[in-house]
């Protein structure tokens, strides 16, 4: 935190609100990756934005592809799409190279990989393939269940997000 030049930083560390401990704690802490712990969520966003914006130093500080800050909901349905958009593109073309990097599609230079085994019969959260549209519809069941012969069916609806039977029972 110190190569970083921040009072807010160096302030929250001193009063304890950041904690920090290697993970597994053995010997060579080389092999084992620092685990940093912010006791308020705006001092990590502002510590990620410090290592991200910052220019390197001699102390190597940068964050990696894992280290990201919370997104809000319309930056979560920009990424989403972005997802889904890579994963047509990747299937429609028959390899990778299509891919999502900070909520925008991307196409991958170099040398293009085939596609993973099961790769096209599994479709990105929050999607559904155009042929899997057709197959998924609710009915909804009412059963008296004090008389078992009672039960009314409403007529069925296609659906895309509730693929398993849902049975609600009355208290």
């Amino acid at each position: 935190c110190k190569e970083l030049n921040d009072d807010v930083i160096s302030q929250a560390l001193a009063d304890g609100e950041i904690r920090h401990h290697r993970y597994p704690e053995i010997r060579d802490r080389m092999k084992h990756p620092l685990k940093i712990k912010f006791a308020i969520q705006k001092t990590r966003d502002h510590f990620l934005f410090l290592v991200r914006t910052s220019p390197p130093h001699t102390v190597t500080k940068f964050g990696g592809a894992f280290i990201r800050r919370d997104l809000c909901p319309f930056e979560l349905e920009m990424e989403r799409q972005a997802r889904i958009d890579a994963w047509t593109n990747n299937v429609k073309i028959g390899a990778l190279a299509y891919g999502v990097r900070d909520e925008k599609l991307i196409k991958f230079t170099g040398i293009i990989r085939p596609l993973p085994d099961g790769y096209a019969d599994c479709p990105p959260r929050g999607s559904i393939p155009e042929k899997g549209i057709d197959d998924r519809t609710l009915r909804v069941v009412i059963k008296n269940f004090s008389k078992m012969d009672d039960t009314l069916c409403s007529n069925p609806k296609r659906i895309s997000d509730v693929p398993w039977q849902i049975m609600v029972m009355p208290k």
